[in-house]
């Protein structure tokens, strides 16, 4: 549904009824079409990130990993705010995205991984096996599992399913107790 010339794309139904709610209280309009992508469930702005050719969009993400906010900013949206924001926040966010600002409002990310090893991460956290990675990559096996295991052991993480908690933030899984 738009509002106001903004289409709000989140993978939690209710919370996109929310903020659609919101806009049209407020009365929000934008000069331009825009979408506001919400990071809900976590991960979900990221796999929408082929729609920021088609239309600028302004992502708004609670996912603090250094990581997968610099991978969101370099999948090229025009805005994202990142962090705790309140509705006004949002609001203005968008209507510097309209006025064709570019921005990143959120904390300052800083890697210890290089843009190769975040792409290694990325392909951990999609699922691929080593030797998948090695066919995408056009690289050896043994190569890619070098690789993989150097970036487990800069992010001090124990496998790949903790890769995904780490990448996702999903830090509310690690303590599940499967007795």
């Amino acid at each position: 549904m738009m509002v106001g010339n903004v289409k709000v794309i989140c993978g939690t139904p209710a919370l996109a009824a929310e903020i659609e709610r919101g806009l049209t209280l407020s009365g929000f309009t934008s000069p331009l079409r825009l979408h506001l992508l919400v990071d809900a469930p976590s991960g979900f702005a990221f796999a929408h990130r082929g729609s920021f050719e088609e239309q600028p969009t302004l992502v708004l993400t609670d996912n603090p990993c250094p990581e997968y906010l610099l991978d969101l900013r370099d999948a090229g949206p025009v805005a994202v705010l990142a962090g705790g924001h309140s509705f006004e926040e949002v609001q203005r966010g968008l209507e510097r995205a309209a006025a064709g600002e570019r921005f990143y409002h959120g904390p300052e990310v800083k890697s210890c991984l290089s843009g190769a090893e975040r792409r290694i991460l990325r392909y951990l956290v999609a699922g691929y096996s080593d030797k998948r990675i090695a066919r995408q990559l056009g690289r050896s096996e043994k190569t890619i599992g070098n690789q993989v295991a150097s970036v487990l052991k800069k992010l001090h993480i124990n496998g790949r399913c903790q890769a995904v908690v780490y990448y996702l933030s999903l830090h509310h899984l690690r303590d599940l107790s499967v007795d």
